[in-house]
């Protein structure tokens, strides 16, 4: 699930094409081709980490770009209308106080949803009037002018996590959206699970070939770890380590390359004690034929 995957501080291996298509994307958007870069792969495979590592340059440069983020649930799988969008636009308002005063006169029916209406506001009586009897064409159309008024000075970055449990009305919303896409400079980046959205026939699947035949969508796929990978990992996390060649061998073998398995593999050596440091260097306690490891039981979420 989300929470064992995303370490703050992770080290990103394997992964600088990837990190590339993200950054061009950015150079795009700027230029005024709003743009959906979908990161697709298997659970545990680390989509969410490359994005945070890309989120997390976004947020460090100079003249920083505002960023909204949104998660579908798993619990709600479907149910629950707009819900990585009222999240988005919650932690967007919560962030810029420019855009909540945007919101709340471009976009009022989104800005009550995200609860961001303060209770002693005497002008709340004639926002809550205006958005009692919305229709869905009204609700769309409001975030479009919301969005292209935001990203005018600007581009603006929304993510989306997890898309395989998105309702069909934020996917409707999305191709609404890249259906506007001339008018605004937005970049949308979403997390999903081919398999999951391949078993339960997801909405998106409808829409996606159309959105890449337009350019309006490009798709990351992320793969498993090959070896060499691995031994850049543990060269990152332990520089300058006295490891024998066969520790990288071994991890690749019991882990099949899954960066999950792999990062949980190694914190479990390390907890005990089988890689640990010895007069600031990093090495092994045992040789690797007796470490007999066994994987740590973690089940994929």
């Amino acid at each position: 699930g989300p929470g064992s995957a995303t370490r703050t501080g992770a080290h990103v291996v394997g992964r600088d094409s990837d990190l590339k298509t993200l950054r061009d994307a950015v150079q795009q958007v700027d230029e005024g081709k709003s743009l959906i870069v979908g990161v697709s792969g298997e659970a545990g495979v680390g989509k969410t980490t490359l994005v945070e590592k890309f989120l997390g340059e976004i947020t460090a440069s100079s003249g920083a770009l505002p960023v909204a983020r949104g998660q579908c649930s798993e619990r709600l799988a479907g149910s629950e209308a707009y819900l990585p969008f009222f999240d988005a636009l919650e932690s967007l308002a919560a962030r810029d106080r420019n855009l909540a005063r945007l919101m709340r006169k471009l976009a009022p029916w989104w800005f009550v949803q995200t609860g961001s209406l303060t209770p002693d506001d005497p002008s709340n009586a004639r926002i809550l009037g205006e958005v009692k009897n919305v229709t869905q064409e009204r609700l769309k159309r409001e975030l479009a002018s919301f969005l292209r008024a935001a990203s005018e000075r600007r581009p603006v970055l929304l993510f989306i996590e997890d898309l395989h449990w998105a309702d069909v009305s934020s996917v409707d919303l999305v191709a609404y959206l890249a259906a506007r896409f001339d008018e605004m400079r937005l970049l949308i980046v979403t997390t999903y699970r081919p398999e999951e959205m391949a078993v339960s026939d997801h909405p998106f699947l409808q829409i996606k070939p159309d959105l890449l035949s337009r350019g309006h969508c490009q798709e990351v796929q992320l793969s498993y770890l090959s070896q060499t990978d691995i031994e850049s990992y543990l060269a990152l996390k332990y520089p300058s380590h006295e490891f024998p060649p066969e520790l990288a061998e071994l991890i690749f073998g019991q882990t099949e390359g899954s960066p999950l398995f792999m990062a949980d593999l190694v914190r479990d050596l390390q907890d005990r004690g089988l890689i640990s440091e010895d007069a600031e260097k990093w090495k092994l306690s045992q040789p690797v034929s007796s470490i007999g490891l066994e994987l740590p039981s973690i089940a994929f979420q």
